[in-house]
């Protein structure tokens, strides 16, 4: 394959008023076929906020057990496991995305009133959220990626940072569920370039 500078793109985020680069929604049993299919299966996603400047993370791990030979050579390798998680840091401080971290459950909300303004508590225990699809979107000009995970639930630890320099936020790992497949995610890209 020859160099192409034109196939080298830059993971922004897709975000406006109506698109969040996270989002979330039921779990799909049906997983798209394109680009353009996967796009009409997230679009009525709830959208996370803004997230930090160190972008998102897609981890996918492979761990492996070595065949070892009589003389102790490694002759073959055999899958042990596969993970795939997503990972990003979410700054808006708000009951959308507190619900993508801590679970829907775990989030209450009172509207703002006379005496004071709008009020949230989190709850915070021994509970694991119900698996949802979450899919991250990327855009750089015409470019668009979609990271979907089709049945995924939050699984990290939260280490949230109170101090005077930086905003209150949000880490969040999304480990994937595998489909009916056997697949933890699916990627799809369009490069813009109309025939």
């Amino acid at each position: 394959m020859a160099l192409n500078a034109a196939n080298v793109f830059i993971g922004t985020p897709e975000q406006s008023a109506t698109v969040g680069a996270l989002s979330r929604g039921d779990v799909l049993t049906t997983i798209p076929a394109d680009y353009t299919a996967a796009k009409t299966a997230i679009a009525s996603f709830e959208m996370s906020g803004y997230i930090s400047e160190d972008g998102a993370t897609l981890t996918i791990d492979k761990s492996t057990n070595g065949i070892i030979e009589w003389a102790r050579k490694q002759v073959r390798r055999t899958l042990d496991s596969v993970d795939a998680t997503i990972g990003c840091t979410l700054l808006q401080m708000d009951a959308q995305d507190a619900k993508f971290v801590f679970g829907d459950s775990n989030v209450s909300t009172v509207a703002a009133g006379s005496g004071h303004g709008n009020q949230m508590k989190i709850s915070v225990g021994a509970s694991l959220d119900e698996p949802h699809a979450w899919a991250l979107r990327i855009k750089d000009g015409d470019f668009g990626m979609i990271v979907l995970c089709p049945n995924g639930q939050v699984t990290s630890g939260i280490d949230m940072t109170f101090a005077a320099d930086q905003a209150i936020n949000m880490p969040v790992t999304i480990s994937a569920n595998s489909d009916d497949a056997g697949q933890l995610v699916y990627i799809y890209t369009d490069d813009g370039l109309t025939a």
